[in-house]
């Protein structure tokens, strides 16, 4: 069996991590159909993920810069070329498609929350290039072997904290100059939790009246957009919101943008 693979290994990889929120909510909920459920996560984890992407770098950058691995209900991305940029551009990513899939642009309507960290680690992957043999036609296998330290730290990071994008110090120093210059410390812990351009987020959402409609009950799968004018207009609310779990993971995100907290705290389960 002739089959020619590449291994990549990175001892200090600047690595963006992408983990969806709600999904289990999602899976379990016997309302929506198995082709429906299949949709959506297709939509927010390729869709949603390739048009954030395309419109964040150049081709030179999209076809030479990066690794990328996308799995279950996650995406991890890795520096793949030096570049002094990356990790200004790799946050405008994951900032960029946090809203979009807030907004369920490519879900069909519903509302993905997520998480995301961009930190530095060990990373290594196998990819995949040809192979002769039938046992690995696109069709019938799906290989995506990826890990390193780095890769268990972030998830380990990420673990219990509310929605929202966060960063490790050393990559904070790198994007200080960026647009996303207002931050949130995570209590106790050396970690950043980054706030969305204000003049963009009150454009895209009134955040008061997001709050107020979470605090009222599940009705349909909505945008976050159209969660506001139902939750103002007869308090309608979408799922995953449709979980008290979930709605305290969004709580710290508004009050961050509301300048309601100026710390963020752990979740416990």
């Amino acid at each position: 069996m002739a089959m020619t693979v590449k291994l990549v290994t990175n001892n200090d990889a600047l690595i963006a991590y992408v983990d969806l929120l709600g999904t289990t909510s999602l899976y379990l909920d016997t309302r929506i159909t198995v082709k429906k459920k299949a949709e959506t996560i297709y939509g927010g984890l390729l869709d949603s993920f390739l048009d954030v992407y395309k419109n964040s770098f150049d081709q030179e950058e999209i076809s030479e810069h990066f690794y990328i691995n996308i799995y279950a209900d996650s995406i991890l991305i890795s520096l793949r070329k030096k570049d002094k940029e990356g990790a200004r551009k790799m946050l405008n990513l994951l900032m960029s498609l946090q809203l979009k899939l807030a907004f369920g642009e490519e879900t069909g309507g519903i509302t993905i929350p997520s998480r995301a960290i961009l930190s530095r680690g060990e990373y290594f992957a196998l990819h995949l290039i040809k192979s002769s043999s039938e046992m690995f036609n696109p069709e019938n296998t799906s290989i995506s072997i990826c890990g390193g330290k780095g890769m268990v730290d972030l998830d380990k990071k990420l673990e219990g904290l509310p929605v929202g994008v966060y960063v490790t110090p050393d990559v904070l120093s790198d994007i200080i100059d960026s647009e996303f210059k207002s931050t949130v410390k995570v209590r106790r812990e050396k970690l950043f939790f980054v706030a969305q351009p204000k003049d963009d987020i009150n454009t895209l959402l009134s955040i008061q009246g997001l709050k107020w409609s979470m605090r009222r009950g599940p009705m349909e799968h909505i945008t976050l957009k159209d969660v506001i004018r139902a939750g103002l207009e007869e308090g309608g609310l979408t799922n995953p919101f449709h979980s008290k779990h979930i709605r305290d993971k969004w709580y710290p995100w508004l009050e961050a943008h509301d300048n309601g907290i100026h710390m963020i705290n752990r979740l416990r389960k």
